[in-house]
């Protein structure tokens, strides 16, 4: 195929894809700060740096946090410190507003840093996708239609669209840097692999090495050196941010004498725990918690990716293989090292970052398939997503050293989360029960502890002493 003969997407089109993307995470955007302590870590470094004009987060209203190092006395947030670097710079801005501030109106600020930091980018990265698609694909309307919402709509990566993380600006940048790889710009190449890099490290680190090979198959000269030239910034940028936050080039977790709260719950490696089930890697792709159990939509892009790693249609077979290895690799590192499924998380959510890539294999297979089928498909995908969206961080999976016996309730997120949300809007009818018995815990009172912990960690206090009362209540009448 003549890539340079395809049609180019119109600004009309870049301008509605990108606009209906953040029309529908603005609805879905949250608000509040969830006990997880993933994001509350990041909210902890931004309100540090501008309101208290220090790294250190013991001053934070967000100081509780889980995921903190102490060092000589001091907390700091155990996060790659580049995002919550940038976040400070728009808190700033916010700031200059009167009344925008985490003391004068929590919810608001929390609302427009997720909104403006994750929800951008990844209507951003929805625009890219459908270019780069239609560029490299020429689908059928019908085909480019169903491979957006794929990615849009139907993955993990929709789930934490709205709330503040890493994975899903990581996901942005690498795809971009993918599709200057693919068009052999290299020097913008290394520039957006660098910022992938610093978002979020591991897969950061196995693409620039993979974008790295991709170019050796370059038709313009030179193309290999001017990437690793621009891809130097990654290594510069990293270590500047962590000597922004601690004074050291290391991450806060490699420090020497810090003590990593969220790293004693189980055996870990440099701070991430490890897995402590012998099944666990298989139970990431394919478990209750499982990477293409939330998101099955991605079976089929992975079929397209194995096709192509055969016949080299699209991108040649040298660089096909050198993608496909970078995600294979992505895929084996986080399932044999990362353990817990990432803690109180919707899915595993440590491989968001290549969903684009996978996905930008799926075009060919979407052709080749009923179309009622993929619908279908697309549908129970996406209705897993929003379900997601609803609480990105439910209370999950703990590992044994710090297990809860209440937290530990839900193995399968989807149906925990659906539970709770069929009880916040038809209460106690039928359906509910049933879902609560199958998903949550035969027993009542069981169910009723976890509820109230979803909510509360949800930042949804109301709901919480509501589902208090009501067991109360229910305790009455029996």
């Amino acid at each position: 195929m003549n890539q340079h003969t395809a049609p180019s997407v119109t600004a009309i089109e870049k301008i509605l894809v990108f606009f209906i993307s953040l029309g529908v995470l603005t609805l879905f955007t949250h608000n509040s700060v969830f006990l997880a302590g993933n994001d509350a870590s990041r909210f902890a470094q931004i309100e540090a740096l501008v309101d208290y004009h220090h790294p250190y987060i013991n001053e934070s209203r967000y100081s509780w946090t889980i995921d903190r190092v102490t060092l000589n006395g001091r907390d700091f947030s155990n996060k790659p410190p580049f995002l919550s670097i940038a976040g400070a710079g728009v808190y700033y801005l916010l700031s200059r507003i009167p009344g925008v501030s985490f003391a004068g109106n929590e919810h608001l600020v929390v609302y427009l840093l997720t909104l403006l930091l994750v929800g951008l980018s990844s209507a951003w990265l929805a625009v890219k996708f459908y270019a780069a698609t239609q560029k490299y694909f020429r689908p059928e309307r019908r085909v480019q239609y169903f491979a957006a919402a794929s990615l849009m709509f139907g993955t993990i990566l929709t789930s934490f669209s709205v709330t503040l993380n890493n994975h899903t600006v990581a996901a942005a940048f690498l795809f971009a840097a993918f599709c200057a790889v693919i068009e052999e710009k290299a020097v913008k190449a290394g520039f957006w692999a660098s910022l992938a890099f610093c978002a979020d490290p591991a897969p950061g680190a196995i693409f620039l090495a993979v974008f790295s090979g991709m170019l050796r198959h370059s038709t313009k000269k030179g193309s290999l050196v001017r990437y690793l030239l621009s891809a130097s910034l990654a290594p510069a940028l990293f270590c500047a941010s962590n000597l922004v936050i601690t004074g050291s080039v290391l991450p806060v977790k490699m420090i020497s004498g810090g003590y990593d709260h969220s790293g004693q719950f189980a055996p870990n490696l440099g701070g991430v725990l490890l897995p402590d089930d012998w099944f666990y890697p298989l139970k990431c792709l394919f478990g209750w918690h499982g990477f293409f159990t939330v998101s099955p939509v991605l079976l089929p892009a992975i079929f397209g990716l194995v096709k192509q790693l055969r016949c080299g249609e699209v991108l040649g077979r040298a660089r096909t293989r050198w993608l496909g290895a970078g995600i294979a690799a992505t895929i084996l590192f986080h399932i044999f090292f990362a353990g817990s499924y990432g803690g109180w998380s919707y899915g595993f959510r440590y491989l968001i970052p290549i969903i684009p890539l996978c996905l930008f294999f799926l075009p060919p297979v979407i052709r080749e398939l009923n179309p009622f089928i993929f619908a279908a498909l697309l549908a129970a995908s996406t209705l897993f997503a929003f379900i997601g969206a609803y609480h990105p961080w439910p209370p999950g999976y703990e590992q044994e050293a710090g297990k809860d016996p209440v937290v530990s309730l839900v193995k399968n997120p989807i149906g925990g989360n659906a539970s709770a949300w069929l009880h916040e809007k038809s209460g106690t009818a039928t359906v509910t029960k049933m879902a609560e018995s199958v998903f949550l815990h035969e027993d009542i009172l069981s169910r009723y502890l976890y509820l109230n912990l979803f909510f509360e960690s949800k930042g949804d206090i109301k709901t919480a002493e509501k589902i208090r009362d009501e067991y109360v209540r229910i305790i009455k009448n029996q």
